[in-house]
């Protein structure tokens, strides 16, 4: 696959590599060369995410986008990546580093790590577009941003983020702010700091972030559901349930807001949000209602804005978490 890499970015105009199904092993990666890089347009056509596996074997990062190039990349799997080195960057990832409009369409992202600050499964650097369709982020490992760290335009269509584990499943804005929108998608199942717990879904930590969450399921996650200290999150047919801290200190659960951020909610079920043992309140901070919102406990929360049509002290009655193949209004 290397080889094949090197080969079209050679070669003029956009390219197409296929790949049949099979496991593809990247060569183990250095500081210097972590691993291939796409530096031409490039298709990587795959005969299923199931069946095509590009594996960087714990030693390598698959894939890196170079800055003004386009790959749409479908039907591929890319696993057991790595970040190499000692980097402190946000935009260094154990799968994949998208520095210029990367594109994937059924693909998985899983079982990859990242070191230090750098993310475990997609890193979108300042200026970069990425857009994941039908796709998986699972089984991603880092210190922070387990799933994708995102500082460019991010848009995430009927995607699974599941089974990650790291201080925050996404983190939108580093070093500089970040554009996000989750449509159609689920966050669930993952992981936070398990000794504290604050940190375990969204994370919007720069004033200019900005993250609409539409018709998306947040639900089952270890940790608040979204933690913005910064920056605006816009929740909209939405349904965030069952988060919680279940470290041995506590932590907080639900929508976390602080430092002036805007969190605004419209359609949207906030319940059954708690710690280990307790149901607790799904929210601190302000949230601006929009209308038409079911919030089972607002006691640490202030809940401004458009009121109507909301229903605040009842619980949700909603059924386990599973696949229900329907659509939310928005």
């Amino acid at each position: 696959l290397g080889a094949a890499i090197d080969e079209t970015n050679a070669l003029a105009g956009e390219d197409l590599v296929v790949l049949p199904a099979g496991r593809y092993a990247v060569a183990p990666g250095t500081f210097a060369n972590p691993g291939p890089v796409v530096t031409g347009d490039l298709i990587v056509a795959g005969a299923g995410a199931v069946g095509t596996i590009v594996d960087g074997g714990g030693q390598a990062r698959p894939f890196t986008v170079a800055p003004g190039v386009t790959v749409v990349m479908h039907d591929v799997a890319i696993v057991n990546g790595k970040s190499i080195g000692s980097q402190f960057d946000g935009d260094v990832a154990g799968g994949i580093t998208n520095r210029g409009t990367l594109t994937l369409v059924d693909c998985a992202v899983s079982d990859n790590r990242g070191t230090n600050s750098g993310p475990g499964g997609i890193a979108n650097a300042t200026g970069a577009t990425l857009t994941m369709v039908r796709g998986v982020l699972a089984h991603n490992r880092a210190t922070a941003a387990a799933a994708l760290h995102n500082q460019g335009t991010a848009l995430l269509v009927d995607t699974t983020l599941r089974h990650n584990a790291g201080n925050g499943v996404i983190r939108n804005g580093y070093a500089t702010p970040g554009t996000l929108t989750l449509l159609r998608s689920a966050m669930v199942r993952n992981r936070g700091n398990v000794r504290t717990g604050p940190l375990g879904g969204l994370i919007s930590a720069l004033p200019d972030s900005v993250a609409d969450i539409v018709g998306t399921t947040i639900a089952e996650n270890v940790g608040a559901a979204a933690s913005v200290g910064q920056g605006t999150v816009h929740f909209i047919g939405s349904t965030v349930v069952g988060n919680g801290a279940y470290g041995p200190s506590g932590g907080e659960s639900g929508i976390v807001t602080s430092f002036g951020a805007t969190v605004t909610m419209r359609n949207t079920i906030l319940a059954g949000n708690g710690t280990r043992s307790t149901l607790g309140s799904d929210c601190s901070g302000t949230i601006t209602s929009e209308g038409y919102n079911l919030i089972q406990n607002p006691e640490s929360c202030t809940i401004d804005g458009d009121t109507t049509g909301n229903v605040v002290g009842q619980p949700a009655l909603l059924g386990p978490l599973a696949f229900r193949a329907g659509a939310t209004p928005v």
